[in-house]
């Protein structure tokens, strides 16, 4: 045993030669790991799904592609004119309010102006008078309304 000892001690003391150490470091480095990995999923296996996964979603999409069928066109197209048409008399309905309020705002301005202007031409009875003329209304006979007031007072 003690020269099991002394033969160890003398091998402590030896050291490889400085190429030598540096040949087997960069050996050793550039080795790759021999000692198995445990893996779950190997690399193929990622490969094989994202083909199948893009396989999967082309059958899906095309799947999804269906030839026009013509009679049901030409109905959609029947419904979008018939809601055309709807829309188009609504949008003329309120082209005439617009113009309609506009006509009325005209004519509002005017009586404005007129009634602010300087003159009182809105209580001249000529003009009173004129426009009573245009107006197309039948008055009744005094003596009958007097008549219709007495009995809606006694």
């Amino acid at each position: 045993m003690d020269q099991l000892v002394k033969k160890l001690r003398m091998l402590k003391s030896v050291s490889p030669d400085a190429d030598f150490a540096f040949s087997s470091r960069m050996s050793v480095l550039s080795s790759s790991r021999t000692t198995p990995s445990i893996r779950l999923v190997t690399p193929g296996f990622w490969t094989g799904f994202a083909v199948m996964a893009a396989s999967v979603i082309v059958v899906v999409f095309l799947s999804n592609i269906r030839t026009p069928n013509v009679a049901r066109s030409i109905s959609d197209i029947a419904s979008i004119d018939a809601d055309v048409a709807i829309f188009e008399e609504d949008i003329d309905i309120t082209l005439k309010e617009i113009r309609s309020y506009g006509d009325s705002a005209k004519k509002t301005s005017v009586a404005l102006y007129e009634a602010s202007s300087n003159g009182p031409s809105h209580i001249n009875s000529a003009l009173i008078k004129k426009e009573f003329d245009t107006l197309d209304m039948e008055l009744p006979d005094p003596e009958e309304a007097n008549r219709l007031l007495e009995q809606a007072i006694f």
